[in-house]
This record gives C-alpha cells, structure tokens and sequence, in this order.
C-alpha cells in the first residue's frame, strides 16, 4: 500500500543508503588507502587497508607523525610507527624501533668524548 512507483525500497543491505526510497551505494575513495569493501560500509569515504607509512584509525588513513630526535625523520612511506628516524645525527646510532640513541658509558680515568664525537659505546 505504501508503493506509488516501481522499484521503490523500504529497506537496504549493508553497504547501501535509503535515499528517496531507492537503495545508493556509499561511495567515495580513500586517501591513502584501499577503499572497505561495499558491503562493509557504513559512510562514505572509508578505509579498510593504508598504504605503507599510514594506519588504520577506524575506517581512515593516518600518516605515522612524529620528529625525529636527535637525526632525520624517516620517510612517510618507510614509518611502522610515529617518530621513527632514518639516519642519526653524530654521535648517535639508529635502535631497532628506529630511534636515535646517544651512545652512553663513562672512560675510565678519564674524560669521555663529546656526545657528537662519539661513535660507540664506552
């Protein structure tokens, strides 16, 4: 009794909107990203995979942010994490989380080294 013309909808399936009585796919890309699969939407513009150097917050792509302390920031598209460095400044070496480390420990009788003269432990 509702129905006034052809095709018209009450309801849509996941990854669908109800506008004017017709079922539309959400659409729109994602930056930075591979877009969700249709059926898994719920907007528009939403992310299920980030290209290398984004994370997944929600259904959008973040860039990992971050400086780099102590050296130069690693490239976007190379970052696992924030804050991550892709080479260190003297005196300083590159830890498996990449993060610049001074390299530490005293000279026995004696005076150490200047941090950015160093280049090892001890």
């Amino acid at each position: 009794e509702q129905r006034t013309d052809h095709h018209q909808c009450g309801h849509c399936t996941h990854g669908y909107y109800l506008d004017d009585q017709r079922c539309l796919g959400y659409a729109g890309n994602c930056e930075h990203g591979e877009p969700l699969e249709q059926e898994q939407r719920t907007d528009h513009h939403q992310c299920g995979r980030c290209d290398h150097g984004y994370y997944l917050d929600d259904t959008q792509c973040l860039g990992y942010v971050g400086r780099c302390e102590h050296g130069q920031d690693l490239e976007q598209g190379q970052r696992t994490d924030h804050h991550q460095c892709g080479h260190c400044d003297h005196g300083y070496y590159l830890d498996g989380d990449k993060r610049c480390l001074g390299y530490a420990g005293n000279c026995e009788h004696g005076e150490p080294l200047e941090q950015e003269q160093r280049t090892d432990h001890h």
